[in-house]
């Protein structure tokens, strides 16, 4: 903005910028989740025949979902940063403190997502822990 962009322009870089990280999180995730998955079909067919071996295919669907899922991600929380960054009031937050430009919105906003993350971390957390607990103990009823 100060060497003349619009603020359009602008918007359009930094919604781009979100949209190549939130592209290359899915496809690691993806790649990652194809890793993990056959790593513990290995683990877990390790002693069992062919017959009563654990098969888990890919599918379309979830791949799909997967990449709306990272382009909502990309637009949604790329779009808000976007557009309070190219606030055309630049000249009040750069002369007051950094405490005084960021107001209370945006706080409350930054406060809200950060909550909202750590509360999603939890509850995949405590997922993964039952889930473990789950198999170990179905693993020890049927003598595994």
């Amino acid at each position: 903005m100060s060497i003349g962009a619009s603020r359009s322009i602008l918007i359009r870089q930094l919604l781009i910028e979100s949209l190549v990280l939130a592209t290359s999180g899915g496809v690691s995730g993806l790649l990652l989740s194809f890793w993990i998955t056959q790593t513990l079909l290995a683990f877990l067919n390790e002693g069992r025949s062919s017959s009563a071996a654990l098969v888990v295919t890919s599918d379309s669907t979830v791949l799909a979902f997967s990449i709306a899922l990272s382009f909502a991600t990309a637009i949604v929380f790329g779009l808000v940063p976007a557009w309070q960054a190219t606030s055309p009031t630049l000249l009040p937050g750069l002369t007051d403190g950094p405490a005084m430009s960021l107001g209370m919105r945006p706080a409350l906003m930054r406060t809200t997502l950060v909550v909202a993350q750590i509360a999603l971390s939890l509850v995949v957390i405590f997922a993964a822990g039952l889930l473990t607990r789950t198999e170990s103990a179905g693993n020890h009823r049927l003598g595994v």
